[in-house]
């Protein structure tokens, strides 16, 4: 059995040894399955192919996901007001730089949606932090479960940006 170095080195050897018609030859043939103007081949300088470009990449940016934590539950209603008016806030900042953001006070909120079960909201909530670029941390009032979404967001070593007030002193932690 061939060792994962020598299988490198020899597919190196016989791709420098080929000529660019090499190369481009048999891809003609199957141009139905890969178009020849997707495919851009390389030279050293001496006819020798060092590199096949197969795909060029797409100026597209890639989209990116992030979700949004705060705390939701036991705060009054001039607290909740804050924090949806901070949510809507960071939505369309995120909304202008081509970011979907995941809220879930508009999907588990415990007050707008109390028949999801705790679990549904734990699972759910888990999976779209799971599923996220990166996590936006509303800082204003505390949150087990928010403390819980950055953990998970930790560990998937995602970013997280802490939003808090100047006057606020966020926990080391």
């Amino acid at each position: 059995m061939i060792d994962p170095k020598d299988a490198t080195r020899l597919v190196a050897e016989e791709i420098e040894k080929a000529s660019k018609e090499d190369i481009e030859e048999p891809l003609k043939d199957s141009s139905n399955v890969l178009p020849m103007d997707r495919c851009t081949p390389s030279s050293s300088g001496d006819g020798n192919v060092t590199q096949l470009n197969l795909f060029r990449p797409s100026d597209a940016p890639l989209p990116l996901n992030a979700y949004l934590a705060s705390a939701l539950t036991g705060l009054s209603a001039n607290e909740r007001s804050l924090v949806f008016q901070l949510s809507d806030t960071v939505s369309l900042v995120c909304e202008k730089h081509g970011i979907d953001l995941y809220e879930p006070r508009k999907k588990t909120d415990p007050v707008h949606h109390p028949h999801i079960d705790d679990t549904e909201v734990f699972n759910t909530d888990r999976e779209r932090v799971l599923d996220s670029d990166l996590l936006i941390f509303l800082s204003h009032f505390p949150s087990t479960g928010a403390g819980q979404e950055l953990d998970f967001a930790y560990n998937a070593m995602l970013p997280i940006i802490i939003v808090s007030r100047s006057q606020d002193k966020v926990s080391r932690m």
